[in-house]
Parts: C-alpha cells; sequence; structure tokens
C-alpha cells in the first residue's frame, strides 16, 4: 500500500492541474470508468482507505485530488492487468 500511494503522489506532482480537482471531476471520472460512486458501498470504502473519509463532499481539494489521482491510476493498471477495484478496497 506504502509503494501505492508514494506512486500517486508522484502521479500527482506529474499531472498537476491548474484548477483543484471537484468533485464533479470524480463523479465524471468515475462514470467514465463504469465505477458506481452514488451511495455505493464499495467506493464510499475505497475513499475512506484512500483519505479517511468516505464521502466526497466532505473531503479537501487535496482528498479528492487522492482520489481521482487513484482513479485514473486504477484504470491505467486495469487496461495493463484487467485489474478490478475491488482488488484494492
Amino acid at each position: 500500500m506504502k509503494l501505492l500511494l508514494e506512486t500517486w503522489r508522484k502521479y500527482l506532482k506529474e499531472t498537476s492541474q491548474d484548477k483543484p480537482v471537484s468533485i464533479k471531476d470524480v463523479h465524471e471520472l468515475a462514470d467514465a470508468l463504469n465505477i458506481p460512486w452514488d451511495d455505493d458501498a464499495e467506493f464510499m470504502s475505497f475513499t475512506k482507505k484512500l483519505t479517511g473519509e468516505s464521502h466526497l463532499d466532505k473531503m479537501t481539494g487535496d482528498e479528492l485530488s487522492v482520489v481521482y489521482t487513484a482513479l485514473n491510476y486504477l484504470n491505467q493498471e486495469e487496461t495493463k492487468n484487467e485489474s478490478t477495484i475491488t482488488q484494492i478496497s
């Protein structure tokens, strides 16, 4: 898990955006990846493990960035390895 977090931190620095990540950005990315997020227990467990908070509307901008980056990372890994979000949850 530590290696995964370090990878995300590196990825965050490489893909920093001019604007902060919003809840809408996370929702749109999850929708694009066909990941259910609305009151979804797996998604809330996933975000809680990442940030300590399960609800996006209670997260800071930095925490939203972590979730957004993690979803992007998982998408890249899934493309390579056909893995799923449930393997980390």
